[in-house]
């Protein structure tokens, strides 16, 4: 759907339409049709993909240089970004480039360029109508990534955030390097609570879905999680839900008790009011797991009650005494 598209991912797909390219893209020949290009070692201490010199300056070549030192796919998605300079209008003169620059938090013309020139690549190398084809044909969604990293030749980590951006809801993806998560987030429409980049592989917790797919080799890889249809609820706890908080109250001191009572039974008490009462137990249970687990607290009394023990059983006699309206 074109008309939700930016301006300069528009220009890619007419840039590919006009040019009848479609992946796999020969992205090196297209930019040598377009520029100079050379393909060199950036010195060490350059923290740079490419540099694009003459951006429609008359009667100037303009000159792209691709730093070698980068990964194949690396240079692959410099390339794409540098046509991007290229065909947009408004990117003119000289342009040094940081793929990851516009990740970096400001609102800088730099930045902006460097993202508009990342969102062409993107758009050129995967366009999103095949991307959405693919996830929308697949029966797991590591289908459509492994399709996409392959065929479009491109990083295992831009093909997961494509499917990511064009998946259908359900799903949470992650890229690691050496079992550090380095990217994680879930297609749209998925509610759950993801923990930050940064934390090892084995320490994300996610019972509200199945066991992940893998993709990848050596210490670039992929894990894909597709939500569960149902999660088999415990059973209902013996106590009552204020009986169990009471208890676990009784941890923390008591000048703070009366304010960590009144958080933790709002921030239970607001994911359980997302549920009309007398909804399934199992359902409810679902959806309060995707919530609560991988948060993190920065109430220290909150967080406490939520490591105690016994923070389930309190959870589970909420939840069926809201699924039996008593």
């Amino acid at each position: 759907m074109i008309e939700n598209l930016e301006p300069e991912e528009r220009m890619a797909r007419r840039f590919a339409e006009l040019n009848g390219i479609f992946p796999p893209i020969d992205i090196f020949n297209l930019a040598k049709s377009l520029a100079n290009i050379h393909v060199k070692p950036f010195p060490y201490w350059a923290n740079i993909d490419g540099v694009t010199l003459n951006l429609k300056v008359p009667g100037k070549k303009t000159e792209i240089f691709i730093n070698e030192r980068a990964g194949y796919h690396r240079q692959r998605f410099t390339a794409a970004h540098e046509i991007g300079h290229v065909v947009i209008p408004w990117h003119i003169g000289d342009i040094v480039d940081d793929l990851a620059a516009a990740e970096k938090g400001s609102n800088s013309r730099y930045r902006i360029l460097e993202a508009q020139a990342n969102r062409f690549a993107a758009e050129l190398l995967m366009p999103r109508n095949w991307v959405e084809k693919l996830c929308q044909n697949v029966e797991h969604l590591r289908g459509a990534l492994v399709t996409v990293a392959e065929v479009a030749d491109v990083s295992i980590s831009a093909a997961a955030l494509r499917i990511l951006k064009f998946g259908p809801p359900g799903y949470i993806v992650a890229h690691c390097r050496d079992n550090i998560v380095t990217m994680i987030g879930q297609t749209k429409g998925t509610r759950a609570s993801i923990p930050e980049k940064g934390i090892n592989i084995s320490d994300v917790k996610l019972s509200a879905f199945e066991e992940p797919k893998i993709f990848g080799s050596n210490n670039s890889i992929c894990y894909i999680w597709k939500e569960r249809d149902t999660l088999l609820v415990p059973d209902r706890p013996a106590n009552d839900w204020r009986t169990i908080l009471a208890g676990m109250l009784s941890l923390i001191p008591e000048a703070r008790r009366a304010g960590a009572h009144s958080r933790i039974n709002a921030i239970v008490g607001y994911r359980l009011g997302k549920h009309p009462v007398g909804t399934d137990a199992a359902i409810v249970y679902k959806d309060v797991v995707k919530a609560f687990e991988n948060r993190t607290d920065r109430d220290n009394d909150v967080a406490d009650l939520r490591r105690h023990p016994d923070f389930e059983n309190y959870v589970l006699a909420r939840i069926y005494e809201r699924a039996h309206g008593q």
